[in-house]
């Protein structure tokens, strides 16, 4: 089961406020909390940014995802095909080294 309406109530949103951020009506917000609609993953995006947890978190997932919040993801999102190259060099250096 998800934990949408878990985190919806501690940030202190009724179903309605939620439902008018995201675009959809209260109705498609309460099925998602009850288990009879899955939601979409730009409202799961958008949700995990609201509630500032990650999209695992949001679903229930029994794990603790590696990265809390999909920030670092973001970030990556932003650079360059240069810049993320160059992302992706350090961190196999990173790796390469913590074996030793």
């Amino acid at each position: 089961m998800n934990r949408i309406k878990e985190f919806r109530q501690q940030v202190g949103m009724k179903q309605q406020e939620l439902a008018d951020v995201l675009s959809v009506k209260q109705t498609t917000v309460s099925g998602w909390e009850v288990g009879r609609r899955e939601p979409d993953f730009e409202s799961l995006k958008r949700m995990a940014d609201i509630f500032n947890c990650s999209i695992d978190e949001l679903l229930g997932q029994k794990e603790k995802p590696v990265v809390k919040d999909d920030r670092l993801n973001r970030k990556l999102e932003l650079l360059n095909d240069e810049n993320l190259q160059r992302m992706e060099d350090y961190i196999d250096l990173l790796l390469k080294t913590q074996g030793e």
